[in-house]
């Protein structure tokens, strides 16, 4: 069973079709991962005939590090997240509370809050390309950055599971990825400054 490795109690369902159920739900997860390359390569066959070839290399660019972004958030989520988070929170009944966690509420949890990860970990991407099209200055984008950490903590605790250190662990990776989105845009910019020069 995936994720069973991530607590050491075992897991209970409360209703005849449960577990019958979270079977059909891990198998459609799965296919579905393993779909998404060919829908994404369908979908790329049907557009790209209309791209030039500067927005092909751009939008393949692009669609390479949004999977690679994704995957390193749902990695670091299993591995790092979870583990930590469920943790932390079955700890937290004590030894007056006897933990009996559902399959359905347990799968459920954890492909939420690894769908959740995968999401955020698209933030350089998004940052770069408000950059790229102009709609945000580098100056701004610094600006933001106190605000960034108000709203992180935000967006943790509304995404989330309502404890204060899984909140914390999505809130820093949000803080770690807007700096890491500044640091690409000076590096693309140094990149094209050199450009404009050898060209001039």
């Amino acid at each position: 069973m995936p994720f069973a490795g991530l607590i050491e109690q075992k897991l209970v369902f409360i209703s005849p079709t449960e577990a019958f159920f979270v079977h059909l739900k891990i198998a459609f997860y799965a296919a579905l991962g393993v779909s998404v390359p060919v829908i994404i390569y369908q979908a790329w066959s049907f557009v790209s005939p209309g791209l030039l070839p500067g927005e092909k290399s751009q939008s393949f660019r692009l669609v390479i590090s949004s999977t690679i972004f994704f995957i390193i958030g749902a990695v670091f989520c299993y591995y790092l997240v979870l583990p930590l988070g469920l943790k932390f929170l079955i700890g937290y009944g004590g030894d007056m509370l006897i933990p009996m966690l559902s399959i359905g509420a347990f799968i459920g949890f954890c492909v939420k809050l690894i769908l959740v990860f995968g999401v955020v970990f698209q933030l350089p991407l998004i940052v770069v390309f408000l950059h790229s099209m102009g709609l945000v200055t580098i100056e701004q984008l610094k600006n933001f950055r106190g605000y960034l950490i108000v709203s992180s903590f935000v967006i943790s605790a509304v995404i989330t599971p309502p404890d204060v250190f899984t909140q914390i662990l999505l809130a820093l990776p949000l803080m770690i990825l807007y700096e890491t989105s500044l640091l690409f845009i000076r590096v693309f910019k140094r990149k094209k400054d050199e450009k404009t020069v050898e060209s001039g």
